[in-house]
C-alpha cells in the first residue's frame, strides 16, 4: 500500500460520513485522506501540534483511507536520566491493533515496544507530544509487549 509524508495542517471531523478528513502538505501536491479509527487521530493531532512530518499509509481509493500513522520526535533527543525513557516514535496501525513505539533509555539504547491497550497508547502519545519521560517501563524482551509504564510529573523535572 502507498504512503505519504508531509505536515498535517487540517483535521476536519464530518459526522454524517463518520470520519475525520486529514489534509497533509507535501512539497509537490497536497494529500487528502480520512481516518475512521479514532486511535489514528491522536498521533495526527500530535504531528500537527509539533509541526513535525508524519507518514501515513493509505489505500489508493478516492478518498484515500488512512490505516497507519507514524510520527517521530524531531532530533536531537537527549539521553534521559537513569531509569527513564523518551518516546522517539509512535506508530499506530489499525490493521494489527498495535501502537508500536521506539523508546530511548538512559543507556542510549533504543528499544522497540508495543501495546494494544488504548490507555498505554495515550501515555505513549502524550510522552512523545510533551517530550515527557516514561518511568517504570517494563516490557517483554522477546516480543516487546509493554506490561507497565507510567508518567509522573516529578520525573519531568529530573535531570
Amino acid at each position: 500500500m502507498p504512503s505519504t509524508k508531509g505536515e498535517v495542517y487540517d483535521l476536519d471531523y464530518i459526522q454524517n460520513l463518520n470520519w475525520c478528513q486529514v489534509l497533509i502538505r507535501q512539497p509537490v501536491d497536497g494529500f487528502i485522506g480520512f481516518v475512521r479509527d479514532d486511535r489514528l487521530q491522536s498521533p495526527l493531532e500530535t504531528a500537527m501540534q509539533l509541526a513535525v512530518p508524519v507518514t501515513v499509509y493509505h489505500d489508493d481509493a478516492k478518498p484515500k483511507r488512512i490505516y497507519r500513522v507514524v510520527v517521530r520526535r524531531a532530533p536531537p533527543v537527549p539521553r534521559p536520566p537513569k531509569g527513564l525513557h523518551y518516546v522517539v516514535e509512535v506508530d499506530v496501525d489499525e490493521n494489527d491493533g498495535k501502537c508500536k513505539a521506539t523508546v530511548l533509555g538512559s543507556d542510549g539504547k533504543k528499544s522497540k515496544v508495543f501495546t494494544r491497550d488504548a490507555r498505554f497508547e495515550s501515555i505513549l502519545v502524550t510522552a512523545l507530544r510533551e517530550a515527557w519521560k516514561i518511568g517504570y517501563l517494563d516490557y517483554d524482551p522477546t516480543t516487546g509487549e509493554v506490561s507497565r509504564g507510567k508518567l509522573n510529573i516529578d520525573d519531568q523535572t529530573r535531570k
